[in-house]
């Protein structure tokens, strides 16, 4: 028997609803409930399914096989700590009898660097230390742990001469009236924000950002430095062209520490300039890197 499109009873007064008007009555709103689909309250299943995954990444690591060359891998586990304060043991030259921090089983020295991780490249680390920028390869790393870091007290700060705070404020508002002007720049700020850690990249983006990323791949993430490396991983070099002119320190294994500006970066080696002369560095000779901010 057919039933009434509209109410979906048989004996229906608007059955011939091609000559007379419906008269079904309205349906009532009646609120639907979904069935629970575990008996733990939200709380303890949000951490069940935390520790699940945590399982399951552990059982693929296991078994997969050990690859050295496949650090995007490693990229993606330290994109997911950003913002969190960690403790990273790295090796650094040979072990001396008086140095407190020396590994006697390995011969090497070890230095520990606590921050917070900012991000991670395809082969190293950047950490926020007492507002300074510490890089650190992947090939030097031992351990790397969560830490309960107690709030970063800055260093006194050098007197600034009155020019260099109206010129530092002349730039913030250039800056800022190029990110309001500019659509392009305000995507950007709204993409890099990670409301939280364990959320995806883009949840927060707007209908037009997206579209962009599907439509315009290629061309809307190559203008963004944070994007390529986000999607394909960038190289020590390729972040630290964007550090030219800076302020840096770098650690060497022969325990230096070299002060400087630095003005031309390369694959296999960088190079700084200082009052006196100019000295280059093998990446595979530095222990670390440190970058000053500029404070007003």
């Amino acid at each position: 028997m057919n039933q009434c499109p509209n109410c979906h009873s048989i004996n229906c007064p608007c059955a011939n609803y091609a000559e007379f008007p419906c008269d079904c009555p309205k349906q009532i709103p009646t609120r639907r409930y979904t069935s629970p689909n575990s008996p733990l309250p939200p709380d303890e299943l949000d951490e069940l399914q935390r520790c699940i995954e945590a399982a399951n990444d552990l059982l693929r690591s296991l078994g997969n096989e050990s690859d050295p060359n496949n650090t995007r891998q490693l990229q993606l586990h330290f994109l997911n700590l950003r913002g969190v304060c960690v403790k990273v043991k790295l090796k650094c030259g040979e072990s001396r009898s008086e140095d407190k921090e020396a590994d006697a089983g390995e011969g090497e020295a070890v230095i520990e660097k606590t921050g917070t991780l900012v991000t991670a490249g395809r082969n190293f680390i950047q950490l926020n230390s007492l507002g300074n920028d510490v890089f650190i390869l992947y090939e030097r790393l031992i351990s790397l742990s969560r830490e309960d870091c107690p709030k970063h007290k800055h260093p006194k700060k050098e007197k600034v001469p009155i020019w260099r705070k109206y010129f530092l404020n002349l730039k913030r508002l250039f800056q800022n009236c190029h990110k309001w002007f500019f659509q392009h720049s305000r995507e950007k700020l709204r993409i890099t924000k990670h409301h939280k850690h364990d959320e995806q990249e883009f949840l927060h983006a707007e209908r037009t950002t997206r579209r962009k990323l599907v439509l315009n791949f290629g061309d809307f993430v190559s203008k963004d430095p944070e994007l390529v490396n986000l999607f394909f991983g960038l190289t020590l070099h390729m972040h630290l062209k964007h550090y030219l002119g800076k302020d840096i320190k770098v650690k060497t294994d022969d325990n230096r520490m070299m002060e400087g500006t630095l003005y031309r970066v390369e694959p296999e080696r960088i190079k700084i300039k200082n009052k006196d002369k100019s000295k280059e560095f093998n990446m595979d000779e530095i222990c670390f890197l440190e970058i000053k901010h500029d404070h007003p």
